[in-house]
């Protein structure tokens, strides 16, 4: 979501109107997707229009989206959107041309919001297992593109990763005051 509001942010030199404009983006960018999804699955208007109302104007996504201002996760959320429909469309095709947009999406949910990339990993692998060797080889070398294009990111995440253990280190917090009340 930063990269997606610098440009925002560089035009109108206030944060919270890029915010604001880029909350309007980011629902129009997933009305969008969600009619190309809706288009491919042959929807009506008004089946696109309850689903994107199902998708973004429930009150969890509400919550989650706009009352706490989860933007990355809100974007990330769109380009999930978006590769779904792409693996739809993969599913009853061949593979072609498209592969570059699903490594540009993967790599986009990877930089937005890690947690998508690792369920969308599951979509992946089920495309995975009803396509030919060929375009299994396709779609890995598609993954590991999207790998490349985030490793900017991906690499400075994984080094400092290793040298956090928020887990370890709170259960041993907890258990020293657990112990220290003991006493």
């Amino acid at each position: 979501w930063f990269f997606f509001a610098l440009p925002i942010y560089y035009l109108f030199k206030d944060i919270q109107l890029t915010a604001f404009i880029s909350q309007i983006l980011i629902f129009l960018l997933g009305f969008l997707f969600i009619f190309l999804l809706g288009k491919y699955q042959k929807l009506s208007k008004t089946e696109n229009l309850f689903l994107y109302l199902i998708v973004f104007a429930n009150p969890i996504a509400i919550g989650n989206f706009i009352k706490l201002g989860r933007l990355p996760e809100l974007l990330s959320f769109v380009f999930a959107i978006t590769l779904f429909a792409l693996i739809l469309y993969f599913k009853d095709n061949k593979i072609n041309n498209y592969i570059l947009l699903f490594a540009v999406l993967y790599a986009a949910i990877l930089l937005s919001h890690p947690a998508f990339f690792v369920i969308y990993l599951l979509f992946v692998i089920s495309l995975l297992l009803i396509k030919t060797n060929k375009e299994r080889m396709q779609i890995i070398i598609s993954g590991l593109i999207s790998l490349v294009l985030a490793s900017f990111w991906l690499i400075p995440f994984l080094i400092s990763s290793r040298k956090m253990s928020v887990g370890t280190d709170v259960a041993y917090t907890g258990l020293s005051r657990l112990l220290h009340f003991r006493t």
